[in-house]
């Protein structure tokens, strides 16, 4: 006989790892996209995920409730094509270049050079280099940057409203950039702070790893249309009017019945 929980997960802060003290924004990616508890998901591009990471780290507290309508657009980043880093990355020293000096100004440059340098050569040769940034040592160095110039906006800015807005502003910049890379359109999802969601309620149970096929613990949304409702919202042209998302009604013993017969057809189970 199977035990599950329902369970209420604070959002925009917390601790790391453990659910009962609140989900950082990739580990609400996490639960959205892959029912699992990590701030890695596979599903959202490396390179946004690291500038996902430094960013939240840096928010105040409104600002990291304004992070959550953020989730559901890292989810599905991950993409094959080099071109998603490498406009990241060059959508972050743009960024960072206004606010840098000295040495590390220097360092931005020498990377905004390197792009257009690539772009200025023969198409065989560009796939040849644009393929380079997938490459082990490029991805670290793509981080490295990332988190650079993130550190350069955010140190320069004073703690406040316009702060956590600029850096929001990057992580949407950076995510329409690996999207325009995939050939979609742009988003913007933003949601008066009053209007975003502090928490969400979830399901734990046993899933099957995606790589290991070792069990672990899965927390799916009690609310399965959570992450599209919210999606919605977050890209509704008249955002003052988007109501609050309510927290769902705790779930009468018929629906507790068919939750626990849901998670019995988990694999591994």
């Amino acid at each position: 006989m199977r035990t599950t929980d329902i369970i209420r997960i604070p959002l925009g802060s917390g601790v790391r790892g453990d659910p009962a003290q609140g989900a950082s924004l990739l580990e609400l990616a996490g639960v959205l996209s892959e029912s699992r508890w990590t701030d890695r998901p596979a599903t959202v591009h490396p390179t946004l995920a690291v500038l996902a990471h430094t960013v939240g780290d840096r928010l105040g507290p409104q600002g990291a409730r304004l992070a959550v309508v953020f989730a559901p657009w890292l989810c599905a980043t991950r993409a094959k094509r080099p071109a998603a880093m490498r406009a990241v990355v060059l959508t972050c020293v743009n960024t960072a270049l206004p606010y840098a000096e000295g040495r590390l100004r220097t360092g931005l440059l020498r990377t905004v050079q390197r792009s257009t340098e690539q772009l200025a050569t023969p198409e065989p040769d560009r796939r040849r280099l644009q393929q380079a940034w997938c490459g082990g040592r490029e991805s670290r160095v793509a981080a490295l940057t990332v988190r650079r110039a993130v550190r350069v906006v955010a140190d320069v800015l004073p703690p406040g409203a316009t702060h956590d807005e600029e850096l929001l502003g990057l992580l949407e910049d950076c995510i329409n950039a690996a999207r325009a890379a995939a050939g979609r359109p742009p988003v913007h999802p933003r949601l008066p702070r009053e209007c975003c969601p502090d928490h969400i309620d979830v399901v734990t149970g046993w899933i099957s790893h995606p790589v290991t096929g070792e069990r672990v613990r899965s927390y799916r949304p009690l609310d399965l249309d959570w992450g599209n409702r919210l999606a919605g919202a977050a890209g509704s042209a008249a955002l003052t009017l988007a109501p609050p998302l309510e927290a769902p009604r705790p779930p009468s013993g018929r629906i507790r019945g068919r939750i626990s017969r849901w998670l019995a057809s988990d694999p591994g189970t």
